[in-house]
């Protein structure tokens, strides 16, 4: 546990992991603080994957998660359950029981400030038994990736997986976890699926997010939901696919993150590259997106709780709160 040092004592109550990204966040950072991120352009967490979708397991590696951080793994299974859930899922989804194994930068539940790696073991192993494709499958990576890596389409298709996000979720659930504390709360969900829009519930994040758990759908009306999922069911028999469109809210970002000065540390560029990295995103929106500024966008509406006072409005971009839209293809 950290300190927190004021005129009339110490409060011991805060991690010091979590003081030193409070810090951060609010601008404040002191000499330890520099001596870890001596290039303004370095980022404080850092994730990199590994693993096929068919090999022995997924790996995420997490850099620069602060000492002194309680970290529990049912939160991050908790999210791997819910990356298997949903209407309309493949057939993967009910071979694979997702649970994480964290293999290293904890002791006694708590982070050490190295490297911390997190395993999710595949149970459909069954790569070295495989063969190659005869052609590459249209609307994949397969024919541009085999021709660039100079090898077999398998090599290709087992890594571009959406597979892979496994690993992405069970760093994301960590993250999660170092944000808690902060009262920063990040909360997704359903807004479209093909031609039909979801009318939202309104309510209090603890009650929205009951809402979408209700859902076979993660949205916020169930009451839609048969008539997505007889619609779901008739591209399935087609043979076809629907896209549709993800809703993510973030309650209690601080003022100030990001910058103006230059490009690769702006915000909105960072999250948007985030977002599109993810396997058959194709459209990423902050804020109003390209709604026009008169058109009602949900969750963008905003009064900041570090400007009191401020007037609420929709905006551009946002202050207490950040809304994203990101459309995902049929594939």
């Amino acid at each position: 546990m950290g300190a927190v040092c004021g005129a009339n004592g110490v409060d011991r109550s805060i991690p010091v992991g979590v003081l030193r990204v409070q810090s951060l966040a609010a601008g404040a950072a002191g000499a330890r603080g520099r001596d870890c991120h001596k290039s303004r352009s370095q980022k404080m967490l850092r994730y990199w994957t590994a693993g096929e979708s068919h090999g022995k397991g997924l790996v995420a590696l997490v850099d620069g998660f602060p000492a002194g951080v309680e970290v529990q793994t049912e939160p991050i299974d908790a999210e791997l359950r819910r990356r298997q859930g949903g209407y309309g899922r493949g057939g993967r989804q009910r071979i694979e029981s997702d649970r994480v194994d964290i293999l290293s930068g904890l002791w006694h539940g708590q982070s050490l400030g190295s490297p911390i790696a997190l395993l999710v073991v595949n149970k459909d192993y069954k790569l070295e038994r495989m063969e190659d494709l005869d052609r590459p499958r249209p609307g994949h990576g397969d024919l541009s990736g085999a021709m660039k890596y100079l090898g077999p389409i398998r090599a290709i298709l087992e890594r571009a997986s959406a597979r892979e996000t496994a690993a992405r979720v069970a760093a994301g659930a960590l993250a999660k976890q170092l944000l808690a504390p902060l009262g920063i709360v990040p909360f997704g969900y359903v807004a479209e699926v093909g031609p039909i829009r979801y009318e939202a519930r309104p309510g209090t994040l603890q009650q929205q997010r009951a809402i979408r758990d209700a859902s076979d759908l993660y949205a916020l009306n169930p009451d839609q939901d048969p008539e997505v999922k007889a619609l779901v069911d008739r591209c399935q028999k087609e043979g076809d696919t629907l896209g549709g469109i993800v809703e993510v809210r973030v309650e209690g970002v601080p003022f100030g993150l990001g910058t103006h000065a230059q490009w690769d540390q702006k915000l909105d560029g960072r999250i948007a590259q985030a977002v599109m990295a993810v396997q058959a995103i194709k459209g990423v929106e902050i804020g109003l997106g390209s709604r026009p500024p008169g058109d009602v966008a949900r969750g963008c509406t905003t009064r900041s709780a570090t400007t009191p006072g401020r007037p609420t409005r929709p905006r551009w971009g946002s202050r207490g709160r950040r809304t994203t839209r990101a459309g995902w293809r049929p594939g």
